[in-house]
């Protein structure tokens, strides 16, 4: 049924594709990666059955950052790449509980078959998830470029968490200021100083 449920959810994306050659590339594509028929993906286009569930309802739960969305999509569609991904501190750098979740069983479980990973996940969030990952993946086109997408997501993702943490000092900051706290002020002056020096050193490396 999970399963069913997310190709019926890619067939409805699928429709929005006005070109017909693009189109049956993607489908052709989507099934190859699902590991079913393209026959089964070709008659949800055609009868555009009812979906069970909403994808825009799971879509609008959505709380990560596109970086992360991005190499979740890279992770799916070249899962030899996982080893790649494992030796950054991913789950540091992935907030979203969900794509944190399902990378884990990828990178880490290596389940790469996408219909088994598919069916570890029930909830409509992660079938949304996984299913927009799945048709982002196209775009694409070969895994040296992938490798490249893979360094900057984390670059990316890095500077992005030393911005949240000199935003959490400076409420810190402003917290010991008002009470007063002159000890615990110079030890949060000192600690956002070491962390601008680290955030203006990752400024100023080159992105690909």
């Amino acid at each position: 049924m999970t399963l069913k449920r997310t190709v019926g959810e890619i067939a409805d994306a699928l429709k929005k594709v006005n070109d017909p050659l693009l189109r049956n590339r993607y489908g052709k594509k989507t099934a190859e990666r699902l590991g079913i028929g393209e026959s089964e993906l070709l008659m949800h286009l055609r009868t555009g059955r009812e979906r069970h569930g909403r994808v825009t309802e799971a879509r609008s739960a959505k709380a990560y950052s596109n970086h992360e969305k991005l190499l979740l999509t890279i992770i799916l569609k070249f899962p030899q790449l996982s080893s790649l991904v494992r030796e950054h501190d991913w789950r540091e750098l992935v907030s979203s509980e969900e794509i944190r979740a399902i990378m884990e069983e990828v990178v880490e479980n290596e389940i790469y078959d996408m219909s088994s990973l598919l069916l570890r996940f029930q909830d409509d969030a992660a079938q949304g998830i996984i299913s927009e990952a799945i048709m982002s993946s196209t775009g694409i086109s070969d895994e040296e470029t992938a490798r490249k997408m893979i360094q900057s997501c984390v670059r990316q993702l890095r500077h992005q968490k030393l911005g949240e943490g000199l935003k959490s000092l400076r409420l810190e900051i402003e917290e010991a200021v008002r009470n007063k706290d002159v000890v615990r002020e110079k030890e949060l002056l000192k600690e956002y100083a070491e962390l601008m020096k680290q955030n203006n050193r990752k400024k100023g490396e080159p992105y690909e």
